[in-house]
Parts: C-alpha cells; sequence; structure tokens
C-alpha cells in the first residue's frame, strides 16, 4: 500500500512537472513568436534593401550612359558650331564691316 501511495505521488509530481513545464511554454510561446517575427522583419527588410540597392546601381549605371550620350551630343554640336565659326569668321568680319561702314569691303 505504500508502494502504491507513493508511486501516486511520484505520478503526481510528474503530472504537475509536466503541467508547469507546458504552463511555462505556453507563457513564452509570444515571446518567441515576437522574436521569429522580428528575425524575419529583419531579414525580409535587409534582403529588400539589397534589392533597392541593385536597383539604385542599375538606374544610375542608365543614368550615367544616357548622360555621357547626352554629353557626346553636346560635344558634337559644339564642335560643329566652332568648325561654322571658324570657317565663317571672316566673312562675318567683313560683314559687319560693311553694315557699320556702309561700303562693300573687296
Amino acid at each position: 500500500m505504500e508502494q502504491v501511495l507513493a508511486d501516486v505521488l511520484e505520478l503526481e509530481n510528474q503530472a504537475k512537472a509536466i503541467v508547469k513545464q507546458q504552463t511555462d511554454r505556453r507563457e513564452a510561446l509570444p515571446a518567441e513568436v515576437e522574436k521569429k517575427l522580428s528575425e524575419m522583419r529583419e531579414k525580409y527588410s535587409a534582403e529588400a534593401e539589397k534589392r533597392l540597392d541593385d536597383i539604385r546601381a542599375e538606374e544610375q549605371k542608365h543614368l550615367e550612359a544616357e548622360l555621357a550620350k547626352v554629353n557626346e551630343e553636346h560635344d558634337r554640336q559644339m564642335k560643329r558650331l566652332t568648325d561654322v565659326a571658324e570657317r565663317e569668321s571672316e566673312n562675318f568680319a567683313r560683314q559687319i564691316f560693311e553694315r557699320v561702314i556702309g561700303t562693300e569691303m573687296d
């Protein structure tokens, strides 16, 4: 009889330990879930930031390529204008002189 009572007490203590363990787990669960969510947020945020950085870098490359094209076109136009100005400078000077003086130069 004493052995049965000891076994019953042992089982009761084991049951209490199991209940306490499960209660502790249940109480710790919200903190664990929040921790996991926080880790996931950080992970996804870092991945999203990396993708944004990649997109920014790619867009910057395209922007620089377009700017280089615009600069090349500007340089070509300036060269054409300079060439025309050099070729026609004597003619321009003669026309200005004639308009100022009012007579033609030969």
